[in-house]
């Protein structure tokens, strides 16, 4: 009743060019949400954005510039990987979207029978964050800061070897020339997770025999 008087006053005032809705992944997986929600939005007539807004067509246009195909997405390869960090997404809700991998949470069980670990960055403890060795609570919106500290770290230490990949990779010094001003102590102000956490952090993705970072996919 009170977000009907709400809207009906938006309305009134502003015309149905004021009201917008953002849906998302959510409704497509329940039969009632995307039943009823699809005959809502008939019945309003006004302007729909989905959630691909905000995690896939962003990736879709990094895609684009990195490999030269939108739709050539890279997916972490968790089943052979020793540590795994996952930022802003949370597969024990989504099973992990376009990683199509059977268990996700079940491969983080065996990451850590096998010695590895995984670590979660994320505002919320999510059930990814619960099954995680880590979580470590980040401020929202600055998820760019602690990675370019990352990145900063990688670089100040000498961690940075692209073996076979040598020559092959353009842009890796204005990564560096861009990273250079992000130190630890700069990110961890902004982003919330202390310096020594960033170093660790940066230090263990380098020297993991295999790692891979999440982050939303879409």
């Amino acid at each position: 009743m009170r977000c009907e008087e709400l809207i009906h006053g938006v309305l009134v005032r502003h015309g149905k060019g004021a009201l917008a809705v953002r849906s998302g992944n959510m409704v497509g997986r329940s039969f009632q949400l995307s039943r009823y929600f699809g005959a809502f939005m008939m019945g309003a007539r006004i302007a729909r954005y989905g959630s691909s807004v905000v995690d896939q067509q962003p990736k879709n246009l990094a895609c684009a510039l990195m490999y030269g195909d939108p739709w050539t997405i890279a997916v972490p390869d968790i089943a052979r990987t020793d540590y795994f960090l996952v930022m802003g997404a949370n597969p024990h809700a989504s099973q992990g979207s376009i990683l199509s991998f059977p268990t996700v949470m079940g491969e983080i069980e065996r990451i850590r029978e096998r010695g590895g670990k995984t670590v979660v960055i994320d505002p919320v403890n999510t059930g990814t964050a619960k099954r995680a060795d880590e979580w470590h609570p980040i401020v929202p919106g600055t998820d760019a800061a602690f990675l370019l500290a990352l990145v900063h770290v990688l670089f100040a230490e000498g961690l940075v070897k692209l073996g076979a990949l040598e020559g092959r990779v353009n842009g890796v010094n204005r990564v560096r020339e861009i990273a250079a001003g992000w130190t630890p102590a700069r990110a961890a102000a902004i982003c919330g997770i202390d310096v020594d956490t960033i170093r660790r952090i940066a230090r263990e993705l380098a020297g993991a025999k295999s790692a891979a970072i999440y982050g939303r996919i879409g």
